[in-house]
C-alpha cells in the first residue's frame, strides 16, 4: 500500500499532515474490516497466492494497534506487524529530517509492505527525497509526533517501554554509523567526488550553477554535522547503552556446532551496563518470526537455552 505526491512542508504553522491522510492513512484504526481501509489506501500490488486478502491484513494491524492494551500490545500486535522493523523505520525517518514521509505528511510517501514469511506487514520509506531538511535538523527530537495519536507508529509503540528503548537502542546505533559527521561527510564527499567533474564541465547540461550545487554539498555536510550535535545534547539519548560481548552458541559445551533435532542451544554473553532484562531472540529459518526468551544472569554473564527443533529448522 502506498501513495506519492512531492513537495516538502515545515513542522510549524499550518499543519500541513491534515491535508495528506494523517489520522487515516497513518495505520489508524478504521474498524475491523480491511473493506473500511480502501478509501484512504491505494493497493499498488498484490499476489493472490501469497497474499490472498492484504485489505484483512492492513486492518488485523491497524484495528490491532488501535485496540489492544499496553500489557499486550507486542505480543498481540506482533501477530500482523513486524514491530522491530516499524521501529528501525521510525527511527531513520526521524533522524534523517525525513520532511516528505511518514512523520511530517502522515498518511502519504511510504509503503506498506506485506512479508510472506512471517505473514506481517512492515511500513518502508519510499520517495526519500526530502531527507536532510535542513530546517528540521536541529528541531526534531527523537520523539517527534509523540503525543499526537494520528500517528501511531510514533504515539502508540513508544508508549511501551519495551518498545521505547529498543527504539532508542536502534536511533543510537544509526546515529553513531551513519549521521556522525565523520561517517556522514566521508559518504557525501564519495558521491560528489563521483560527480563534480561532470557537473562542472562548461558544457554540462544543468538547472543549477556549479557554485549552486557546491553550496548544497556544504550544506548537506552541515546537516550531518548539526544534526547529530543536536542530538547527542538530548536528554532522551543520554543513556549509556549497555555493552554485549564474547557472544557463544554452544552445543553440549561446544562452540559453534550444528545441533542434532535432539539438541539444545545454549548462549550466553556478557554485558556491561545497567539493564534491567536480557533477552534472546531465536527463531526457526533464515527469515520468519522470532521467539523470545528471557535470559538468566550470572555476574555480568547471560545465558539463554534454544530448545531442540524438527530437523530441517
Amino acid at each position: 500500500f502506498g501513495g506519492g505526491f512531492g513537495g516538502g512542508f515545515g513542522d510549524g504553522g499550518f499543519d500541513f499532515a491534515s491535508l495528506f491522510g494523517a489520522g487515516k492513512s497513518t495505520l489508524n484504526d478504521l474498524g475491523e474490516s480491511g473493506d473500511q481501509y480502501k478509501a484512504d489506501y491505494t493497493l499498488k500490488y498484490s499476489d493472490p497466492e501469497k497474499a490472498p486478502n492484504p485489505w484483512q491484513d492492513l486492518a488485523n494491524a491497524a484495528h490491532t494497534m488501535g485496540v489492544a492494551s499496553p500489557e499486550y500490545l507486542v505480543q498481540e500486535l506482533g501477530q500482523y506487524m513486524d514491530i522491530d522493523e516499524a521501529l528501525w523505520f521510525i527511527a531513520s525517518e526521524n533522524i534523517f529530517a525525513d520532511d516528505d514521509g511518514y512523520l511530517n505528511k502522515g498518511g502519504l510517501d511510504y509503503y506498506v509492505d506485506f512479508d510472506v514469511f512471517p505473514g506481517r506487514i512492515l511500513p518502508n520509506e519510499y520517495d526519500g527525497n526530502s531527507a536532510f531538511h535542513g530546517a528540521f535538523a536541529e528541531t526534531w527530537n527523537p520523539l517527534y509526533r509523540m503525543d499526537d495519536n494520528r500517528f501511531p507508529l510514533v504515539d502508540t509503540l513508544l508508549r511501551i517501554p519495551e518498545l521505547r528503548e529498543r527504539y532508542f537502542a536502534h536511533y543510537r546505533t544509526i546515529m553513531e554509523e551513519s549521521l556522525k559527521p565523520e561517517v556522514g561527510h566521508a559518504f557525501v564527499d564519495r558521491y560528489a567526488d563521483l560527480i563534480d567533474t561532470y557537473i562542472a564541465a562548461p558544457d554540462a547540461v544543468r538547472q543549477y550553477s556549479y557554485g549552486e550545487y557546491q553550496a548544497d554539498v556544504r550544506a548537506l555536510k552541515n546537516f550531518f554535522t548539526d544534526r547529530y550535535n543536536f542530538l547527542k545534547g538530548h536528554s532522551d539519548l543520554a543513556g549509556t547503552a549497555a555493552v554485549i560481548t564474547n557472544v557463544v552458541d554452544s552445543v553440549a559445551g561446544t562452540p559453534s556446532v550444528r545441533p542434532t533435532d535432539t539438541q539444545t542451544v545454549l548462549v550466553a554473553a556478557d554485558i556491561d551496563g545497567s539493564v534491567k532484562q536480557v533477552n534472546l531472540y531465536y527463531g526457526a529459518g533464515l527469515a520468519g518470526s522470532f521467539t523470545k526468551l528471557e535470559m538468566t544472569e550470572t555476574e555480568g554473564n547471560f545465558e539463554g537455552t534454544i530448545p531442540a527443533m524438527p530437523k530441517g529448522e
